[in-house]
């Protein structure tokens, strides 16, 4: 078997026709040749008879194939030397001198003839046939009865169908040949021809010469014949040209059968070809229906995935603007800190470029003086735990960084994401507070008189060293203690308790308040008091400053 799918279709006509037969050359007798489902054998079913048209299985005819058609395809270096060798000229031998004698004698004293196959299909010209065989008009054809001439063709195809019929040799004498004014008398022969794998018949046309002489059975037929038409000439003609007739028609008949056979075979073939033909138009159909679905579906995922693209697009222009608008360097890293994304306030503390993403960060410059921040995303990275560090960069601005694991929709840690905070003038409001703070808190310690600071519930903020020393007082004993609990409750003193409960939701202002109380520790003392709100702010709430001037001394003089 000889196995050639889905090749051929892929090579010219040239090379077909000079494969098929190759094909059929290497096959054993009734080998078997597969060819592809768009592949077939062309114009040589002489050489291979279809065993299923369909899955296109071909069987291989026993055919006489010239060796000659094969000396093209020298597939080996052994193979191209022996055609060079072929080819080149070499002594003559005793041999070839017997091939050129025997062909010269045949050509000169043997009679014209043509080698056929069972089609009838000229496969050998031996002689000068003009005289009784021409080319067809029209197409080019080789079979014998097209080019057989017209007082020959009747004849030729009783004597080939009975030779192949009965495999034994057919002549036919006496056939009167009209040709360009003569009437030769033509004698033709068909013999069988012994041939492997192939039904191959000669056919010879001997013409007899004018009085030549008959052997003398024919002559006494001859006489015979010749006083039965004597008798009566006309009716042994049309007895003649009858039987012939009849021979020929029963030839007719037998092709007409045989042709009539074929045809119904290759109707069948192709009725067979034709549901096939239906079945895979319907299978088209469906799959140029489920083709149009399945489009239409592409077509609404594709409407859909635009549409996602273009939300994309937009959320993509929103979040750069955000990120550009929020003023704050942020950079993005991936699971091994390699960057990301950036935000073009980074390139300010960073030396980063759009060509950097992909980078790792440690390999990127930057301003900052208190460490690598690689060091941060690192631990950041390890343990997941948020981190915020202040960092100062080289000229002179303090930034807050914050480090956060980057979470993906999945909760999947894909990176970290990095955020720097200018907080430069947050730090320099912070250290002019803490001075403003220092220097107040000098001043309100130098004052001699004791000032006291409570809160809108007259809880006590604050007091200065006058105060404590005065008094006798502690700041763990009074800071957050109301006025009235500080030491002992020495200052539950009704009219002072009304005074400033007064102050804040009136806000009214006390100066040179006399009171004159006994307290537990430092005995009777007599002061001045002074106290006012001190002005509310959105940072900063309500609260009131008692100043108490100390009169006791003055009091004894009195």
């Amino acid at each position: 078997m000889i196995c050639c799918r889905n090749v051929l279709i892929y090579l010219n006509s040239t090379l077909q026709k000079k494969i098929i037969p190759l094909f059929h050359y290497s096959l054993n007798r009734d080998g078997i040749l597969f060819l592809g489902s768009s592949e077939t054998i062309g114009g040589f079913s002489d050489l291979f008879t279809p065993v299923d048209m369909k899955w296109k299985i071909y069987r291989s005819k026993p055919a006489f194939l010239e060796r000659r058609s094969l000396t093209d395809f020298a597939f080996t270096e052994a193979g191209a030397a022996q055609a060079r060798e072929a080819a080149a000229p070499r002594a003559m031998k005793t041999s070839d001198i017997r091939e050129i004698a025997e062909k010269f004698l045949l050509d000169s004293y043997s009679p014209p003839g043509v080698l056929v196959n069972h089609r009838f299909e000229i496969i050998y010209f031996h002689g000068h046939t003009d005289k009784y065989l021409s080319p067809p008009s029209g197409e080019p054809s080789f079979n014998l009865l097209k080019m057989a001439h017209e007082d020959l063709r009747r004849h030729i195809s009783i004597a080939l169908h009975r030779t192949l019929k009965l495999k034994k040799p057919v002549v036919i004498d006496e056939i009167e040949l009209k040709t360009n004014g003569s009437h030769p008398t033509v004698k033709l022969s068909v013999r069988p021809v012994i041939a492997p794998g192939e039904d191959l018949m000669m056919v010879v046309f001997e013409e007899k010469k004018a009085g030549e002489k008959e052997a003398p059975k024919k002559k006494a037929k001859a006489k015979a014949k010749g006083r039965k038409a004597a008798e009566d000439p006309r009716i042994a003609a049309l007895e003649t040209e009858l039987g012939s007739t009849r021979e020929y028609l029963q030839t007719t008949i037998e092709e007409l059968e045989t042709s009539n056979e074929e045809l119904k075979s290759a109707n069948e073939e192709m009725q067979s070809t034709n549901e096939e033909l239906q079945s895979t138009n319907e299978e088209l159909e469906t799959a140029n229906e489920e083709l149009q679905s399945t489009n239409e579906e592409l077509n609404t995922v594709n409407s859909e995935l635009e549409s996602k693209v273009n939300e994309l697009s937009v959320l993509n222009d929103d979040l750069n603007n955000l990120l550009a608008s929020t003023d704050v360097a942020t950079l993005f890293l991936d699971d091994k800190l390699c960057i990301k994304r950036f935000t073009p306030t980074a390139t300010r503390i960073f030396n980063l470029r759009s060509a950097d993403a992909g980078r790792p960060v440690s390999d990127i410059t930057s301003a900052i003086v208190d460490g690598p921040v690689s060091e941060v995303a690192r631990k950041v990275l390890d343990t997941l735990i948020p981190q915020e560090v202040e960092l100062r960069t080289a000229d002179g601005k303090c930034y807050s960084l914050r480090v956060l694991p980057y979470r993906t929709t999945e909760n999947v840690i894909d990176g970290i994401v990095m955020t720097f905070v200018d907080i430069t003038e947050i730090k320099r409001c912070e250290e002019e507070a803490v001075g403003a703070k220092e220097f107040l808190t000098s001043i309100f310690d130098t004052i001699i008189e004791s000032l006291l600071i409570v809160d809108r519930d007259l809880r006590v903020v604050s007091a200065n060293r006058s105060f404590y020393r005065s008094f006798s007082a502690i700041p763990a004993e009074t800071e957050g203690r109301l006025v009235y609990e500080i030491r002992d409750r020495m200052w539950d003193i009704p009219e002072l308790r009304r005074l400033l409960e007064d102050i804040i939701p009136e806000n009214t202002v006390v100066e040179g308040f006399r009171v004159s109380h006994e307290f537990p520790v430092v005995g009777k003392k007599t002061f001045l008091l002074n106290a006012r709100r001190i002005a509310e702010t959105r940072l900063n709430p309500a609260y009131v400053l008692i100043a108490m001037a100390d009169v006791t001394v003055n009091q004894i003089e009195q």
